[in-house]
């Protein structure tokens, strides 16, 4: 699913930036990177962001986005992983489908896609 010469490119917020505040009272912070038609975040506090010198319209290389599909969600809230197409909940013999994407550098690591009904 992954095209190896497809390059992860980090996407622009709409300040023009790259870093976003997603939990203030956290300090939680990300970055949206993209590879083809895959998004992922790269999440941490913002001194950790900041030190990765990365900028909308950096390309990270080395690395991919991997999408992993199961029937039980990744996380502690279901409805951010939830597989849709076109609006419409993706299952397979009845059973919803969870999809979660990350960065790795590990190029053992493969894509898990479940066909949906």
């Amino acid at each position: 699913m992954n095209n190896r010469n497809e390059k992860v490119v980090v996407t622009q917020n709409k300040y023009g930036g790259c870093i976003e505040c997603i939990d203030p009272t956290n300090e939680v912070y990300n970055i949206i990177i993209r590879q083809g038609y895959k998004f992922a975040t790269l999440t941490g506090n913002l001194e950790t962001l900041l030190q990765t010198q990365l900028e909308s319209g950096s390309i990270i290389y080395g690395g991919k986005i991997i999408t992993k599909e199961s029937f039980s969600p990744p996380t502690d809230d279901p409805s951010l992983c939830l597989k849709q197409k076109e609006g419409k909940l993706c299952k397979k013999n009845g059973k919803v489908i969870y999809s979660h994407s990350y960065f790795t550098y590990d190029n053992t690591d493969k894509d898990e896609i479940i066909k949906e009904d």
